[in-house]
């Protein structure tokens, strides 16, 4: 090999040389792999080369061996890259990670009602998926899920011990969200992924863009947390698709209920107890009461009921300014068929 490259220096102008070298150099700079990855096999290639790494030599000859090393260890990552596990997500694991979240089957049916989204964005070595995206033009809530597509990805993901989130609107000129603007909760993770559920409420009820900004974030034992490497980002469209039905209370509130969520005009909490300190001497057994007392009972057009538990309904919600929203867990209902419900004690019906 080095004496091809040899007699490949010797053909050229000396211009041509430098020109070449720089293109090489600048093809190498451009490589993914990890430093110490890359560096072996250089270091691999440029001994079959003929070349000493410790040497200092800088004429032109020595250049151009040592960019062409270079571009051959280039092209040594990308066979090697060829080689790496294929660590995605089935569609199954997609879709069961919905059903964890949302009850048994709940990807089909969500997917039968037009929540779930065909939306994913592969970045470096990780692929950004959109689970799920519920907007009653109020109100949104979306589902991410950050994966491993091959090893790298999955040793990034082994070595990412937390996430932070930039929402930044596709048009800076909207001011879109309101002063809560929106949160986030960490929902099921394993190895290979993490996955994240987010509540938006905005100001308007126009479908809106949305870019999320993926990031490692560290969290110190002390002092403040500081961001990472930054992961890669996925647009997020935004548009009303879950229709409200006006629901009133025996002493004159309101309620709107959709087939994911209830809003309700009073501050409604369902886990007072874990906020005052009750639960504090809760035994396993009052627990368990706890999370499956039925707080939620939905009676239908036709006549049949269905009941919930506080388990079921904890997703995503907040109480502020005599308001309660509240985005289920374990529940998907079809609302325009809702004669009447019950929650937390109180009852509602159809607001004719």
């Amino acid at each position: 090999m080095s004496i091809q490259l040899s007699q490949l220096a010797d053909s050229l102008s000396e211009q041509e040389v430098m020109m070449i070298a720089d293109i090489l150099e600048d093809s190498a700079k451009k490589d993914t792999l990890p430093r110490s990855q890359k560096q072996r096999i250089l270091s691999q290639v440029s001994r079959k080369a003929g070349i000493t790494m410790k040497e200092q030599k800088t004429n032109i000859r020595k250049k151009i061996t040592v960019t062409a090393a270079i571009l051959a260890a280039a092209a040594l990552t990308v066979t090697a890259a060829a080689k790496i596990r294929d660590v995605s997500l089935t569609k199954e694991e997609h879709d069961e990670m919905i059903n964890v979240q949302y009850g048994d089957n709940a990807a089909s049916k969500l997917d039968e009602k037009g929540l779930i989204p065909d939306n994913e964005k592969i970045c470096d070595h990780l692929k950004i998926t959109q689970e799920l995206g519920a907007c009653d033009g109020r109100q949104a809530e979306f589902f991410i899920t950050i994966e491993a597509i091959d090893d790298i990805g999955l040793e990034k993901m082994r070595n990412t011990a937390n996430y932070d989130f930039d929402l930044v609107p596709v048009d800076p000129e909207n001011d879109l969200f309101t002063e809560q603007g929106w949160g986030r909760g960490k929902r099921i993770a394993d190895d290979r992924y993490e996955s994240f559920d987010f509540t938006v409420e905005t100001k308007t009820a126009e479908p809106i863009k949305l870019i999320v900004k993926a990031y490692e974030l560290f969290v110190p034992d002390e002092g403040i947390s500081e961001r990472g490497e930054y992961l890669g980002e996925i647009e997020v469209e935004l548009n009303k698709n879950l229709e409200s039905y006006d629901f009133i209370r025996d002493d004159g509130v309101k309620a709107k209920l959709t087939d994911m969520s209830l809003e309700i005009e009073d501050e409604v909490e369902i886990s007072k107890e874990t906020l005052d300190g009750t639960t504090d001497s809760f035994t396993q057994d009052d627990w368990d009461n706890w999370n499956n007392e039925v707080i939620f009972t939905v009676t239908m057009k036709d006549g049949s009921k269905q009941e919930y538990t506080r388990t079921q309904v904890s997703g995503s919600g907040s109480i502020k300014d005599g308001q309660s929203q509240y985005f289920f867990g374990e529940i998907i209902l079809d609302a325009k068929d809702v004669e009447s419900f019950e929650f937390m004690g109180k009852r509602y019906t159809i607001d004719k």
